[in-house]
């Protein structure tokens, strides 16, 4: 990490162009911009999770690796270190035949020697993690990178709930201007449907005895 210049300097850069992005996914891609900025390794992804917390998608990276859209299946250790220790890992060295083959294996094919998973989290709920990679030559994280890293999880924890409250409110948007079209939908139709009883003649049984009794007031006054 560049000591001479302050986390906080980063955000401040890149803080209006993360919060400008609506889109969730173009946010995070901005983090993880960020990220290889303040932090030797080159390449920085983020891996969401399922409700169920078993498979994760890669939703970002920066640079462009083509790790966006694979899916990884932690084992159940590193994911309880994630979850319940909710501290940074680190791989000091990858093997492609440990527990956590499709992870690995996916970094491997990135040209990752040495990665930093940081939990990401949204109120206190596990949502997946940052994976921070050094490519093509191994790296020691120092404690300062490290800190860097889990205030940019924690940042990429408010990017997802403030994702997340955006399509509820969309979502709740579109329900009430469902709502609003279907009652006029039927407020014209009842609409028309009284105006064109004025000009219809009765035609139940009281309408017909009505009309032949009117009938035969007017003959009578012939």
């Amino acid at each position: 990490m560049n000591e001479g210049v302050s986390i906080s300097d980063h955000f401040r850069r890149h803080s209006k162009a993360i919060d400008a992005s609506l889109e969730m996914d173009d946010a995070l891609v901005s983090l993880c911009r960020t990220l290889t900025e303040i932090v030797p390794p080159d390449h920085a992804g983020v891996v969401l999770f399922d409700e169920g917390a078993r498979g994760g998608l890669f939703c970002a990276e920066f640079p462009s690796k083509g790790a966006v859209g694979r899916t990884v299946m932690p084992s159940v250790e590193l994911l309880n270190h994630l979850m319940k220790a909710t501290k940074p890992l680190v791989i000091d060295t990858i093997h492609a035949d440990d527990k956590d083959e499709s992870l690995n294996t996916l970094l491997i094919e990135l040209g990752i020697c040495t990665a930093l998973l940081v939990p990401i989290c949204e109120r206190d709920a596990f949502r997946g993690f940052l994976a921070i990679g050094a490519v093509d030559a191994k790296h020691s994280f120092s404690q300062s990178e490290i800190a860097a890293c889990e205030s940019i999880a924690k940042y990429a924890g408010a990017v997802i709930q403030t994702s997340r409250l955006f399509d509820e409110v969309r979502v709740k948007a579109e329900q009430l201007e469902t709502l609003r079209r279907v009652s006029l939908a039927i407020t014209s139709t009842l609409v028309c449907d009284n105006l064109g009883g004025f000009d219809k003649a009765p035609t139940s049984a009281k309408g017909r005895q009505l009309r032949n009794h009117n009938s035969a007031d007017l003959t009578k006054r012939d």
